[in-house]
């Protein structure tokens, strides 16, 4: 079965969220959930499929805390190519309303 964008999307948010736990990204040091993705830019350059083994990697903008992008490798070649956008700000957490 072929991979789909949320195959990628949930690999590039698992990846920040170790990133930034790990202290790798200069301002976010908590779980990505928390921080609102304002823009998503992803190009596909190859495909990849259910059972492939892929390789992430992630580096934050120089000039743009709220820049964050991605590559994802199969067997050493970028498939894909992404850039998030976060806001500065961590989210509140709303209460669900009881049912």
């Amino acid at each position: 079965m072929h991979s789909n964008q949320a195959t990628y999307l949930k690999l590039f948010m698992d990846c920040s969220t170790k990133a930034a736990t790990s202290g790798y990204y200069r301002h976010f040091k908590t779980d990505m959930c928390w921080f609102n993705v304002e823009h998503v830019a992803i190009n596909y350059i190859g495909e990849s499929f259910v059972d492939d083994e892929l390789e992430v990697h992630t580096w934050q903008d120089n000039s743009d805390d709220s820049k964050i992008f991605f590559s994802c490798c199969k067997d050493k070649k970028r498939i894909t190519f992404a850039e998030f956008r976060y806001g500065l700000e961590r989210t509140k957490l709303l209460s669900s309303p009881k049912l």
